[in-house]
Parts: C-alpha cells; sequence; structure tokens
C-alpha cells in the first residue's frame, strides 16, 4: 500500500468518524465507490475505533472489583495491591 493510499485511509475514517454512526454506510458508499480493498481498510479501522470505545464504558476500577469479587484476580504488584486499598476502603464494595 502507498503512502497516498494510507492517507486516503486516514482521512476517509476520520470524515467518517465526524458522522452518527447510522450515516457511516451512505458516507462510505459515495466516498468508497466501487474501490471495494479501500471500503474495507476504512470498515476495519472503524471497527476497532468502536471496540476501543466501548472497552472504556465500563470504569477500570469496576472491572478490577467484579473480577476481585469473583476470585479472578489476585493483586501482584504495588500497583494493584493499591486498587485493593481503595476497593477495601469503598464501603459499596465486597471484596473476598
Amino acid at each position: 500500500m502507498t503512502p497516498e493510499q494510507y492517507q486516503q485511509i486516514g482521512e476517509l475514517c476520520y470524515e467518517a468518524l465526524q458522522l452518527e454512526p447510522d450515516q457511516r454506510k451512505a458516507f462510505l458508499d459515495q466516498a468508497c465507490a466501487e474501490d471495494q480493498a479501500l471500503r474495507q481498510e476504512v470498515e476495519s479501522l472503524l471497527s476497532y475505533q468502536q471496540e476501543a470505545e466501548d472497552s472504556f464504558d465500563t470504569p477500570a476500577l469496576e472491572v478490577a472489583a467484579r473480577l476481585l469479587a469473583k476470585g479472578q484476580a489476585m493483586p501482584t504488584n504495588a500497583s494493584a495491591t493499591s486498587t485493593t486499598k481503595l476497593l477495601n476502603d469503598d464501603p459499596t464494595v465486597v471484596v473476598p
């Protein structure tokens, strides 16, 4: 892939991200026309972007609390120990 193609993919991805998700298909229909490879690259980046956004929807401490409560994670370093202390100081979180 050429630098120009990478730039085009990046620009289209950026433009698509400025749109509401339900508007992106029509945008890509017009912007990519008959270039299915271009469209696939842009859609792939949009998909990764959505996955990244979804992974940040739940606060990390909430995820850590759930895992600790289920016994699926144990502190193994100072950072994890600090997290456990924070969780233990919160009366709404039950840590085994």
